[in-house]
């Protein structure tokens, strides 16, 4: 009878469920008003959520970058300019320099930082490019938690509890893997009179001589500037990441609680018209809209971004485990170190999103949808097909972006150090 307003899209569920002439006129009775009504939200997941997203800020502000509308350059993010700029002019003085004294082995370390500079460059352009769309997704999740019910409230502290314990777990990881990326370039300064004094990386820098206590100093601790600013820039981008997509499974539960009010709705029929129980029902869909167009949404701002940091970080481990191998260069280890976690990362919560879906079809399919009217059930299986055609996160055209294909590419990182070591 309604066939004709069913919008059977992937991300585009139901224009109106229910013709004009049967809502005109009606008003939802109490129980309607009662699973609908919306109480005050829970201050605790508000709390946590201001506690989180302001742990997430202090990397932003050291970088200079807000997650606001209305975002102007400013001086911290104009040093974060400079810092870049400086970290690729040594880059590429560095390879010249190696390449006119004839230290053609140390070329190939210079490679292998290059994932690290690829991904400060990309992730400095992803933000300029998106920090409105950002913004827009983070305002999105606090208007749910505002909004959402009392019966969402332990749900919803749980999953900031858990964004909570996530940041501060990587930033904690991120400080003692830097100390311990350090101790043997401090070591090697203390223990100057016994050996060679090692370089925290491959650079030269500009007027400074290395082979002096005093050019090692100055040189160094410019390269400690820039390896300071590449995790800042690194945690800003990925705790961001994680945040949105935890913020992805709220929208389910949400859902969640709202199919188990309409089985009871259809199991006690009595208090509730027809048209109330489809009005809910649109309500629903609409709410499976949204997660779609976030999800959507989230793809456009990753996707490039994510296929672009994977290209770097494979050449620069394969080449750094190479140096490893061959010339025992202890700072590949580091570095290798620091862009196989940002990979994983990236592939855990692309696997994330993935389960957080499939456990929506699961509530759909496990709902009374076999006590609804003939309409109902139409309307309820293009909402389950919908789910089960959801976008994933991709690496660009390569492959979805998971822990399948995060240990593949493992394996495929191995496969080519072992060929180049070998080869050359």
């Amino acid at each position: 009878m309604y066939e004709e307003n069913i919008v059977n899209q992937p991300g585009m569920l139901v224009e109106s469920t229910v013709s004009n002439k049967e809502t005109k006129g009606k008003r939802p009775s109490k129980e309607i008003k009662k699973k609908c009504r919306k109480d005050g939200p829970s201050n605790d997941a508000k709390t946590t959520k201001k506690e989180t997203f302001n742990f997430l800020a202090f990397f932003g502000k050291f970088l200079g970058w807000e997650c606001k509308y209305e975002w102007k350059t400013n001086p911290r993010h104009w040093l974060t300019t400079i810092d870049i700029i400086f970290m690729w002019y040594h880059m590429v003085y560095s390879q010249v320099q190696h390449f006119t004294t004839g230290t053609y082995g140390k070329i190939f370390e210079i490679f292998a930082c290059y994932g690290i500079s690829v991904s400060c460059v990309l992730k400095f352009w992803w933000y300029l490019k998106y920090f409105r769309e950002i913004t827009a997704l983070h305002n999105f999740s606090a208007k749910i938690i505002r909004q959402a019910s009392r019966q969402l409230a332990e749900k919803l502290q749980n999953l900031e509890l858990l964004k909570k314990r996530i940041a501060q777990f990587l930033g904690f990881s991120a400080v003692v893997s830097t100390a311990v990326y350090l101790f043997n370039p401090v070591q090697s300064v203390i223990n100057r009179d016994k050996g060679e004094m090692v370089s925290l990386l491959p650079y030269e820098i500009s007027f400074t001589d290395q082979s002096t206590l005093s050019g090692y100093l100055i040189a160094n601790a410019c390269m400690s500037i820039m390896g300071v600013y590449a995790v800042f820039i690194s945690l800003f981008v990925v705790l961001h990441f994680i945040t949105i997509i935890l913020n992805y499974s709220m929208q389910v539960d949400i859902i969640e609680v709202d199919v188990k009010q309409l089985d009871e709705l259809w199991g006690n029929h009595k208090k509730t018209t027809v048209v109330e129980r489809h009005l809910f029902l649109r309500n629903i869909c609409q709410k499976c809209q949204d997660k779609d167009n976030y999800m959507s949404e989230v793809k456009r701002i990753f996707d490039r971004l994510i296929f672009a940091f994977f290209c770097g970080a494979y050449l620069s481990q394969v080449l750094c485990l190479y140096e490893v191998e061959v010339k025992n260069w202890i700072p590949g280890y580091g570095i290798a170190y620091g862009l196989f976690t940002e990979m994983l990362l990236y592939c855990y919560f692309g696997s994330k999103a993935v389960s957080i879906n499939e456990r929506l079809c699961y509530v759909l399919t496990q709902s009374n949808w076999y006590t609804y009217d003939m309409y109902s059930q139409k309307i309820f299986l293009h909402l389950l097909r919908s789910c089960m055609n959801a976008k994933e996160l991709w690496i660009g055209p390569l492959a979805p972006l998971s822990f399948f294909t995060g240990i593949q590419i493992v394996k495929s990182i191995y496969t080519y150090y072992a060929f180049l070591t070998e080869a050359v």
